[in-house]
C-alpha cells in the first residue's frame, strides 16, 4: 500500500495538471459542479491524446477521490477491516 498523500505510477503528474486545469478553467463548471464529461475531457487534453482507457479511468477515480471524497485516505476508509484512521500530520497516518 502506498503511503497516504503519495499517488502511485505515472498518473501523479497527470492528475496534478488536470487539477490545475480545472481550477483555472471556469468554463468547465456547470451549475451542479464539474461534470464527469468535463473532467474526462480535461484528462484527455492534459494527456496529449496518448492515454489508454484504463489510464483515463484510473486518473478519473483519483480525481473523484480528491474532489468529492477523502483523497488519499479514501482507500483506508473503504477498507472494511479498517476501524480507525488517525491523521496526526500530512505524512503520519495510523
Amino acid at each position: 500500500m502506498n503511503a497516504p498523500g503519495q499517488r502511485p505510477g505515472p498518473t501523479v503528474a497527470l492528475v496534478d495538471r488536470v487539477r490545475q486545469r480545472l481550477a483555472v478553467d471556469t468554463t468547465t463548471a456547470s451549475p451542479g459542479g464539474l461534470s464527469p464529461t468535463a473532467v474526462a475531457a480535461a484528462v484527455r487534453a492534459e494527456a496529449g491524446g496518448v492515454l489508454a482507457d484504463l489510464q483515463v479511468l484510473s486518473a478519473l477515480r483519483e480525481l473523484q477521490q480528491e474532489l468529492v471524497g477523502a483523497g488519499p485516505l479514501e482507500p483506508l476508509l473503504n477498507d472494511p477491516t479498517t476501524t480507525d484512521v488517525l491523521v496526526s500530520a500530512p505524512d503520519q497516518v495510523w
